[in-house]
Order: C-alpha cells, then structure tokens, then sequence
C-alpha cells in the first residue's frame, strides 16, 4: 500500500497547482467567494453519505475500523457548511443544485460514488477517503486565508481556520492508522486497480474545481467589462464645473 500511498501525495502536489487554488491564494472578493461556495455545495452535502455507503461496503474487521474512523472524523461537517452558507448569505437552493451550472460538481460526486460500488476489496474502498481527505487538505488550506482577506468577520465554521486545524490533528493523531495502511499488501491486481482509482477520482475532483474557476473567471470579467462601461458613461467633473 505504500506505493499507493506515494501516489496519492504526488498527485495531492499537481493537483495544489490548479488555477482554482491560484485563485484562493489571492483572491479577497465576497462575491466570488458566495460563487464557490454554491458551487461545492452538493459535493460538500454529498461527502457524507460518500464516505457513509464507503464503510457500508467494508466487511474486514480490521480494516473496518479505519473507515469508522475516517468518516468520524469528517461527521457533522455538512451542518458547518450549512451554518456558514446562511452566514454568507450564498445560494443552495435545489434549483442551484440541479442547475447546469452545477452539473460538473454533481457529475463528480457520482463519479467518486461508482468508485465505492466498483471497488472488488475492502484495500481498495480504503483508497477513496485517502484520496478525498488529501485534495481536502489542499482546499481548507486556503479557504479560509480567502475569508481573511476578504474582511468576513462573521464566525464561519466550515470555512474556517479552526477546521483546517482539526484536519492537521487528524493527521498527527493518525500515525498508528498510516503505519496500518503502509503495512497492507496488494497483489498487483489490486495495486493496478488501486492506482487507477486514485487517478479517476483526482480526474474527477480537477474537472469539479476547474469547471468552478472558469464560472469564477467570467464572472470576474463581466464585472470588469460592467466597471469599465459604466466609467466611459460617468460625467466628466471638471467639466460639469466649467458648463
């Protein structure tokens, strides 16, 4: 497993340098902040019942322990994101969920669930929340420096640097579950099957934050192009004061 393992944290680096993540890096407008936040949302209220069906699959006694453990640790999540979208005033209503422009985002949390159903070992379905819980580092690494900047004094939870702490707890607290993990054997059937599984899903998480980056990106230049036509049309004051 500890090729795999290995797999996960290489592919954790590329996907770190997506525009998306440029994006949280620097961004520290509200309003493209409320555009992502809708825009994960069924992914984010999908999560749970992910890594929910993901532990239903597991029969292993000793490996069932590690998924119980990795989804307590992500329970209750789902109320911190809908806690922080009634603060942010953003949009998660159905018609936003079921709407084309969250077709990718809900495209991708089927895709990260066929993977539970497809995986043939209980090895395998350990795979997914690895996977799921190393993109997440990369993303509450930077949400909440987003929120800083943008001067949201609002207590958030889901979004906040006090959840990115919790997920660098996690990690500390869970050496004795990665020193089980490494110690797990594959035969090259399943280290096959458990790299392709790593390279679907963090397939499937790209095309979800890049979809969103360019919503981002128009929306950020329709706001330009709006700025820059309502300047043209703004009266000169000087001249106002010699007519």
């Amino acid at each position: 497993m500890n090729d795999i393992l290995n797999d996960i944290e290489a592919r954790q680096a590329q996907f770190s340098t997506l525009p998306f993540f440029k994006f949280l890096e620097q961004g520290n407008r509200i309003e493209d902040a409320n555009l992502f936040v809708s825009g994960l949302a069924f992914f984010i209220l999908a999560f749970q019942d992910m890594l929910r069906i993901n532990e239903a699959q597991i029969t292993d006694p000793v490996l069932l322990p590690i998924a119980q453990h990795h989804r307590q640790e992500d329970l209750g999540h789902d109320i911190w994101f809908l806690h922080d979208i009634q603060k942010l005033d953003a949009d998660c209503s159905a018609a936003l969920l079921f709407s084309e422009k969250s077709v990718q985002t809900r495209d991708t949390s089927y895709a990260i669930a066929a993977e539970i159903y497809r995986a043939s070992d209980d090895r395998i379905r350990l795979v997914i929340p690895l996977v799921l819980e190393a993109a997440g580092h990369i993303f509450f690494s930077r949400a909440y420096h987003f929120f800083n900047r943008a001067g949201y004094t609002d207590r958030l939870k889901y979004f906040s640097e006090e959840h990115f702490q919790a997920e660098l707890d996690h990690e500390m607290f869970d050496q004795d579950i990665n020193q089980r993990l490494q110690a797990l054997h594959l035969t090259d059937e399943l280290r096959q099957e458990a790299g392709d599984v790593v390279e679907r899903i963090f397939t499937a998480l790209i095309a979800m934050v890049s979809a969103l980056n360019d919503q981002i990106e128009q929306t950020q230049l329709e706001r330009t192009q709006l700025e820059s036509a309502l300047g043209e049309h703004r009266p000169n004051p000087e001249l106002a004061t010699a007519l």
